[in-house]
């Protein structure tokens, strides 16, 4: 019989942004807690961990188990398959990146909030470029995952073109929407180019994250402010 690993939970740097890995390690790692609840928490951590290691949302039941230090038998205890599971960990992650985004403290200015919101999710998405991808992966599989996130897509366009509008004292237009989307897929899919394909002819341009910053942050302002 195979000897089960034990799971390996790295200590995280207070350093650098926090992957959405460590945070699900920091939950596993409290005490106390009830031997189910640790094993569920391990197999979300070990299911996120894969994920990143794979560069996939299509990973086998016996690598999430292997890396959770945990039993095939015990890992359907609780799932009824690695989708479930992803689908599980996509979910939770992309409500921990809603409140993140949420938390960003206002500027002195729109500039000032453009700025800072996006020096929360260049460096997040960098650090969970994986994640990101994966739930652009499972959109036919799992859509009601990618029906939350064009929900909250949609809140957040309705935002910022409300604030745009009224900056320029003007009513918000299906036009001013729709520009707010556009930006918003530029945005994901410039990073996308950076973090997950590794374009060379875009990474070049951006010697340092602060760059791409403050190079999509002025995007914005110009195209909605200015």
């Amino acid at each position: 019989m195979p000897t089960r690993t034990r799971p390996l939970i790295e200590t995280v740097s207070v350093h650098r942004p926090l992957k959405f890995a460590d945070e699900l390690a920091q939950r596993a790692a409290v005490r106390p807690m009830r031997k189910g609840e640790r094993t569920q928490a391990l197999l979300r951590w070990a299911t996120s961990v894969v994920i990143e290691e794979r560069s996939s949302a299509d990973i086998p039941i016996e690598l999430i188990a292997e890396r959770a230090g945990v039993s095939r038998a015990a890992f359907y205890q609780y799932f009824e398959s690695s989708l479930a599971v992803v689908g599980d960990v996509l979910l939770e992650f992309q409500r921990s990146l809603i409140s993140r985004m949420d938390a960003v403290e206002r500027g002195p200015d729109a500039y000032g909030s453009i700025l800072a919101t996006h020096r929360m999710y260049v460096p997040y998405y960098a650090v969970n470029a994986a994640l990101i991808e994966a739930i652009r992966q499972l959109h036919g599989a799992m859509p009601a995952l990618y029906a939350e996130k064009d929900a909250v897509n949609e809140v957040w366009a309705r935002r910022i073109a409300n604030s745009a509008a009224r900056a320029k004292q003007v009513k918000v237009t299906p036009a001013l929407l729709l520009e707010v989307y556009a930006l918003q897929s530029m945005v994901d899919d410039l990073l996308r180019q950076v973090y997950v394909l590794g374009n060379d002819n875009i990474t070049r341009l951006a010697p340092d994250q602060e760059t791409l910053i403050t190079v999509v942050s002025d995007l914005w302002y110009r195209a909605l402010y200015a």
